[in-house]
């Protein structure tokens, strides 16, 4: 595929990363270092990631056999509770090639008389999206999404596999859910 197509096509769906942008901001996945509300966004992208037609498993990081011994776990995060998505796109050869990933979790609000927009709004006006988490680092997780999907309905098909990892507890630590997948 060439590339000036695939930034046609970028273009002309803009507004399509946009809106799914808008929608991971609306969904309140703060960080509270001994817990944290990631699930209910894993459950939003493993949804879309199936609806795409790519394997999708979303598991907490504890679900992993030796996980806990691994020697940069560190207890009392809460990650029963806390999950990963990792999704993949088969290539022409079923051999893992490269993964994309960006973390779910936002610090917290804060005082909410401090924003112009409610922290969950997701509120697009004069070009930018305002919410907790729309650089950091839901911009990631939407871009990779929306390219994925682009790139499918464009009729693309990788060599090898990609693979898509939108995981948890970056933000107070960083490795849990990046550790999985080591």
């Amino acid at each position: 595929m060439e590339l000036q197509t695939v930034f046609r096509l970028i273009e002309d769906r803009k507004e399509e990363l946009f809106q799914l942008l808008s929608s991971l901001v609306k969904i309140d996945s703060q960080n509270f270092s001994s817990h944290g509300n990631e699930k209910e966004i894993c459950q939003y992208i493993h949804k879309l990631c199936l609806d795409m037609g790519l394997e999708s498993a979303m598991y907490s990081p504890m679900e992993l056999e030796g996980f806990a011994d691994h020697p940069d776990y560190m207890p009392g995060h809460g990650l029963e509770e806390r999950y990963n998505v990792t999704a993949k796109w088969r290539g022409e050869r079923d051999e893992n090639a490269l993964m994309l990933m960006a973390h779910t979790d936002t610090v917290q609000f804060g005082d909410p008389a401090n924003w112009r927009f409610a922290p969950t709004s997701g509120e697009i006006t004069d070009g930018r999206i305002y919410g907790r988490g729309a650089g950091d680092d839901k911009s990631g997780i939407a871009v990779m999404l929306f390219l994925t999907k682009l790139l499918k309905e464009a009729g693309f098909q990788p060599k090898k596999n990609l693979l898509l990892n939108a995981y948890c507890d970056e933000e107070y630590g960083g490795s849990h859910g990046a550790l999985v997948n080591l």
